[in-house]
């Protein structure tokens, strides 16, 4: 048993066959289950090295999975930046109350390493901030929320082992931060209940991993600062794409003991010489560039132990508008940016024997050639679901097309509208630029590797002018004869535009009007007699009629005047002018309770009364109470007699 599965044991949740962490506790047991660890592999061309740029269309399920509350064993998950995420369940029980139902409480799983904080959670679909641990204000002490941020060394909490069964203070669950919320079950007999909706949803907005910043480490050369890659003391939490990617590469680690193999958890795992920190420098300061009022590039996401190194790639890759390069042997994201030539050659520095193929223009069915383009993102303002930034498009293109030619960029990790806008705007105008060509130069060109720009001047291709490409691919044969496989580009695809206008954003509607009972008039009470050819038996009469748009149905209760207790009669459909209510003592006086259903939740009521009902008689002669007595004190001496006669 590996060193981490021992330390979670000793001091992990137990629950009943629920995972956290990647760990499943049966009974005080750990299982370990085996997260099988992806190669990374670079999708090549036929040359030594290629690039891989994110295409419209892709897009992993994990904005569905955070989403979603997980059951069962879950892979290891890391939070980076601010998301939004239901979590995974490690426990359930109820406590309280003379049968031990009143309250239920759920044990949620965030993720598996030290958080930052939990800013707040929402409760089905209104969000409330998270203050302090214990009872939220505004749920009528029907609500409490307790969170563990995931410190290696913190403590059991209190509630659980107060409330839980089974749970003790060797229960910590170190190195997991998780949410616990306990919610009271309203009384059914509750006018005004908490739950209107049944049992409450959550989801949690969390501020996730703290990282190491190695710009911000004084001891590398170029870096300033206190932050230092064995000292997560020293680490901070950030929104960077660049800086959370790095910590990723390098691998997180069960209670950030980074210097432990046997605690990864998730990413790769690389030193500092397969992954240099110098690499992140002037990439990682690109993103925090402003533009229009944010970062430039930001993520926010759940990275699972299950995904597959290149999958994770694709999308830091596709959130920042970039390519997966390999400078130097090592393997880097290239945010999307201008850059300048790195070489310059024109048609004399070809290679004469070599094969070279241009193409001015791109095929009908090819994915490169788009005029619309739709990015998928993760929307706070819309409970952190995912959905479809406006269109980027320019109407003189699809004229020119002859029709759209539209594409989706998935964007899971994005929760940035601004940043979607912009990431779309770059592949739209990508796929206005279609020269596609592969040249051979001579090994004074042998420096130049996929993600650079160069400039090709060419009478034959270009009719005597320049173009720029970006380098997809190349390789060199035993002669350091240097093959490219280019792209147009141009620096004005990247160039920053106006936040798009959202003529997607959903419009949050006003909050229904608060329900008020039955209008003064709209209902009378009459105490009466219901007649028929045997006599008459004492009734309540009902009329009027429905008074709310809103309502689908008329709830009618009654009870004895001054009684603290109502008794249901009936419930009726909204169209009833009439009601009667038999069945009751004569000359007595009574209540009546009228609500209205909206939506199935009850209207406060409407009281109507006291009304007395009318007097019980037998063939039109009154019957009075003594007489009633009478007859009830003969029926029980002849029912004792009964009972009392010997077999």
């Amino acid at each position: 048993m590996s060193d981490v599965v021992k330390a979670v044991t000793a001091a992990g949740f137990i629950a009943l066959g629920v995972a956290t962490g990647g760990v499943a506790f049966l009974g005080g047991t750990a299982l370990a289950f085996t997260v099988s660890s992806s190669t990374f592999l670079v999708v090549g061309l036929g040359l030594a090295a290629s690039l891989i740029a994110p295409r419209p269309g892709f897009g992993s399920d994990r904005a569905a999975s955070q989403a979603t509350l997980q059951l069962g064993e879950v892979p290891r998950q890391a939070a980076v930046g601010r998301v939004g995420l239901d979590g995974s369940l490690v426990d359930a029980f109820n406590h309280g109350g003379d049968d031990g139902t009143d309250w239920e409480v759920l044990v949620i799983a965030l993720a598996d390493h030290k958080c930052d904080a939990l800013e707040g959670f929402f409760v089905d679909d209104t969000y409330h901030a998270f203050s302090s641990d214990g009872a939220v204000s505004g749920f009528n002490g029907q609500l409490e929320i307790y969170f563990k941020d995931g410190d290696w060394n913190q403590a059991a909490l209190p509630y659980l082992t107060t409330n839980g069964p089974d749970w003790t203070s060797n229960d910590r669950g170190r190195g997991v931060c998780y949410v616990v919320a306990a919610y009271k079950i309203d009384d059914v007999e509750e006018e005004n209940p908490i739950w209107t909706g049944g049992r409450p949803r959550f989801r949690w907005v969390l501020r996730g991993m703290r990282c190491y910043q190695a710009r911000k480490d004084g001891s590398l050369v170029g870096g300033s600062g206190s932050h230092r890659r064995d000292d997560p003391a020293t680490w901070e939490w950030t929104e960077n794409l660049i800086d959370i990617r790095y910590n990723w590469v390098r691998g997180i680690y069960a209670g950030d003991q980074v210097s432990n193999p046997e605690h990864l958890l998730i990413g790769r795992g690389l030193s500092a010489i397969e992954a240099p920190p110098e690499n992140v420098f002037a990439r990682a300061n690109l993103c925090d560039e402003v533009v229009d009022g944010e970062a430039r590039y930001r993520i926010g996401a759940v990275i699972s132990a299950a995904e597959t190194f290149l999958q994770v790639e694709e999308d830091f890759a596709a959130s920042c508008a970039g390519v997966i390069i390999q400078p130097e042997g090592s393997v880097e994201i290239d945010p999307g940016q201008a850059k300048s030539s790195v070489a310059s050659f024109t048609d004399a520095d070809l290679i004469v024997t070599s094969k070279l193929s241009f193409s001015d223009f791109l095929s009908d069915g090819s994915e490169d050639w788009v005029n619309t383009v739709v990015a998928n993102f993760v929307d706070p303002d819309q409970r952190w679901t995912q959905r479809g930034a406006p269109p980027r498009r320019v109407q003189a293109d699809i004229t020119a097309d002859k029709g759209p030619r539209e594409a989706t960029v998935g964007l899971p990790m994005v929760p940035f509208i601004k940043q979607a806008g912009r990431v779309a705007e770059v592949f739209r105008r990508l796929g206005r630029l279609w020269t596609r060509t592969t040249v051979t130069l001579p090994p004074r060109f042998a420096g130049i590797e996929e993600g650079d720009w160069v400039t090709w001047t060419s009478a034959r291709h270009l009719s005597g002018g320049s173009r720029v490409f970006r380098v997809e691919a190349w390789g060199s044969d035993e002669g350091w004869k240097h093959t490219l496989q280019l792209r147009e580009i141009a620096a004005d695809v990247f160039s920053d535009t106006a936040a798009p206008t959202d003529s997607a954003q959903a419009t949050q509607q006003d909050a229904p009007d608060a329900l008020s009972a039955p209008g003064a008039a709209a209902w009378t009470l009459t105490g009466t007699a219901m007649s028929g050819t045997s006599g008459s038996i004492p009734a309540l009469s009902i009329t009027g009629a429905i008074d709310n748009s809103r309502a689908s149905v008329i709830r009618v209760d009654y009870r004895l005047s001054g009684a603290s207790t109502w008794t249901r009669h009936a419930d009726v459909g909204r169209d009833t002018t009439a009601i009667m209510i038999s069945g009751l003592a004569d000359q007595t006086a009574y209540e009546v309770s009228i609500r209205y259903l909206v939506d199935g939740i009850p209207t406060p009521r409407r009281v109507l009364g006291p009304a007395t009902t009318g007097a019980l008689s037998d063939g039109g002669v009154p019957v009075d109470q003594a007489t009633l007595d009478e007859i009830e004190a003969r029926l029980d001496q002849i029912e004792n007699d009964l009972d009392n006669q010997t077999p």
